[in-house]
């Protein structure tokens, strides 16, 4: 009984495994894509480019801390902390700015 299903191992065609194209193929569109995704979160997402605008002190933390609240609109304690941060009379730090910055790409 054992040898029916070993009979049809001889009738079936086996499929040659020496031709890996198409899975290579598909492994470097995987590879690509991943590499896109990680290269434009990196640098093409709007909390990138506010983090780049201040490292280059191409605006002001207090300009930041203005645009980074049009971004957020999901996180009320970091809003609330915001506010705070970008409504008081002296200048806000670049670095509390910037840990603003790090803690919304959490939340986002």
């Amino acid at each position: 009984m054992n040898e029916a299903p070993l009979r049809l191992f001889d009738i079936l065609p086996m499929v040659d495994h020496s031709s890996n194209l198409a899975l290579m193929a598909i492994l470097s569109l995987a590879v690509l894509f991943t590499l896109f995704i990680a290269i434009w979160y990196r640098f093409f997402t709007p909390l990138a480019k506010l983090q780049r605008a201040l490292s280059n002190q191409s605006m002001t933390p207090r300009q930041g801390c203005h645009q980074l609240a049009g971004i957020m609109v999901i996180d009320t304690a970091l809003l609330q902390e915001l506010n705070r941060l970008r409504f008081q009379p002296a200048e806000p730090t670049l670095d509390e700015v910037q840990t603003l910055i790090k803690r919304a790409r959490h939340v986002l």
